[in-house]
């Protein structure tokens, strides 16, 4: 969904522009209408509950009690085309080639240079080069060619501009190692240990350091600050890898395409279209006076009813029986002093 076509039919529909040709919908007011839809609205969206986007699950292994989830800003200096289905060891796995008579004697990408080219970056060329950029590959302003990265499905972010390299080591030129996670998480929705799927429980940090919960194994507590997000567990968890369910924000990107800075796409499921344009409408005629400001109101909050109804969680009856069971075996504790139980889930 783009930004502007979104402004343009909400703007005409609350009556703020009676016209609904874009080239005549005036730009001070396309330009408070982005700030609007981009700052209030779909800020406010990401943080309801309530609305189900979509959700993916990311695994960690914290280092010191802490996992970092850290995304990437938005100046961010390099070109990010999205997520693709190859992993970060598939990438920059590694191919010697030599050929004596042009006096070439490199090692090359074969996978990144095989995506650039299923992406449309790119024509084949010689094993060691990119080959011929098409039209398609990112510049900036100045016509100078950006950097392509992408994110691997297991949430590396990467370089696939590069197509060779001078030695043979496996080392990690690719990797921007300062991100993990493709968007900033409004919460976490679950937290599992990877080996076999124990819940995490959330606690608040006042818990986390009484008396009750100090020792415990299976805890977890969160810190949200303006650059990243932290989870934090008990030392005595360890390093064991967890898995953590994020859910997907809607999210408005830039191209360096566009003329305006108001402008951009919105990456969101189709059935946030109608909502989004509903509910700009009501706040661009309340703004501005328009006497269909109820109306909109109105329609705004059916499209956030409709919403609410298309949930992605779909719940599913209870194995009670199964869960009884679960619960008796959590309880098998061992006892570890004369006073004390270790075992289950919580210590």
């Amino acid at each position: 969904m783009q930004v502007m076509d979104i402004i343009n039919r909400a703007v005409m529909k609350s009556g703020v522009v009676s016209n609904f040709n874009p080239d005549e919908v005036p730009e001070d007011i396309q330009q408070r209408a982005s700030d609007v839809l981009r700052n209030e609205i779909i800020v406010d969206l990401n943080c309801d509950r309530a609305v189900d986007v979509s959700e993916v699950v990311i695994p960690f292994t914290p280092k010191n009690g802490r996992i970092n989830l850290s995304t990437t800003p938005l100046d961010y200096e390099h070109f990010i085309a999205g997520s693709v289905s190859e992993t970060y060891d598939e990438l920059r796995k590694k191919e010697h080639f030599v050929n004596a008579g042009m006096g070439i004697d490199a090692y090359f990408y074969p996978n990144i240079r095989q995506l650039l080219y299923q992406l449309g970056y790119a024509t084949p060329g010689m094993p060691t080069t990119i080959g011929t950029r098409t039209d398609k590959w990112p510049t900036t302003q100045f016509g100078e060619y950006r950097e392509i990265y992408v994110w691997t499905s297991d949430w590396k972010l990467v370089c696939i501009s590069k197509p060779s390299s001078n030695s043979a080591d496996v080392d990690d030129e690719l990797l921007d190692w300062r991100y993990n996670v493709p968007f900033y998480p409004a919460y976490i929705d679950e937290l599992y240990r990877a080996s076999d799927g124990a819940p995490l429980k959330y606690l608040h940090h006042g818990e986390m350091v009484s008396s009750e919960f100090r020792g415990a194994n299976l805890v977890y507590t969160l810190e949200d600050n303006i650059t990243r997000m932290t989870i934090i567990l008990n030392r005595v968890y360890g390093s064991a890898p967890v898995l953590v369910v994020l859910p997907v924000p809607v999210k408005v990107i830039n191209s360096f395409q566009e003329p305006n800075p108001w402008e951009g796409e919105i990456i969101a499921p189709l059935k946030f279209r109608s909502f989004l344009i509903n509910m700009l409408a009501w706040r661009m005629a309340y703004e501005y006076g328009i006497d269909t400001k109820n109306d909109m109101r109105v329609e705004s909050t059916a499209s956030y009813s409709n919403i609410i109804k298309n949930k992605v969680k779909r719940e599913h009856p209870q194995d009670i029986e199964r869960r009884i069971f679960h619960y008796l075996r959590r309880g098998h504790g061992s006892r570890t002093a004369p006073a004390a139980y270790g075992g289950g889930y919580y210590g």
